[in-house]
């Protein structure tokens, strides 16, 4: 009987070395990796000088820049979206084409193909004011009823500053001629509503990168 106890004894002593002797061959393999790994990056490394690395490349921090639109090959969101104001005038007080003229010009718009249009940058086109009546143009004969000051978003940079030139012309045209400025679903513009038009040329703003500089 007591060979017997001494014969599961010594298995459950050579069962618990062989576990002591795997758990440290694997901790052994373990640490060879490491430490070869370690010597692999130093070889590799162009900066490792007799086992220390370039101090400027320690401290070299690197410049965050937020990636552009074309970089990463996507769609324009804006594509078919558009910024847009109205003034409509009393039936009778239409402004005519001369006094519009006079007016786009001292704000720095320039006529073309029978619209106003506002100086763009970097190659994107700026905002437009336009005839809302048919055919569609301003026609210097005819006297102005419905005006919309509109800016195309498709690759827009700085849409919080042109929504504020956008504004100021609307409020200007709304005094000089005794207009109604409307916002893009003809309600009369509010503070609240230039708010949310401001919040939402923010938006774009942040999304297409004009705040990273």
């Amino acid at each position: 009987m007591s060979s017997s106890y001494g014969y599961i004894f010594l298995l459950i002593g050579i069962a618990i070395l062989i576990i002591a002797i795997l758990l440290w061959v694997a901790k052994s393999q373990n640490g060879a990796v490491i430490r070869y790994s370690k010597i692999l990056n130093k070889n590799n490394d162009p900066n490792y000088i007799n086992g220390s690395v370039d101090k400027q490349n320690k401290d070299e921090v690197n410049e965050i820049r937020v990636p552009q639109q074309a970089e990463l090959n996507l769609p324009d969101e804006n594509e078919d979206k558009f910024m847009v104001l109205y003034l409509q005038s009393k039936i009778d007080a239409r402004p005519n084409f001369d006094l519009l003229k006079t007016k786009m010009f001292s704000n720095g718009l320039t006529f073309k193909d029978g619209y106003f249009v506002s100086s763009g940058n970097n190659k994107i086109p700026g905002f437009k004011v336009l005839n809302m009546e048919e055919p569609g143009i301003f026609d210097e004969n005819k006297d102005i009823s419905l005006i919309a000051i509109g800016l195309h978003l498709k690759g827009q940079k700085d849409v919080a500053k042109t929504f504020e030139q956008m504004i100021d012309i609307g409020k200007n045209l709304e005094r000089s001629f005794d207009m109604k400025l409307l916002d893009e679903s003809f309600n009369k513009i509010t503070d609240q509503t230039i708010g949310n038009y401001k919040e939402n040329a923010n938006a774009i703003d942040l999304k297409s990168g004009s705040y990273a500089n």
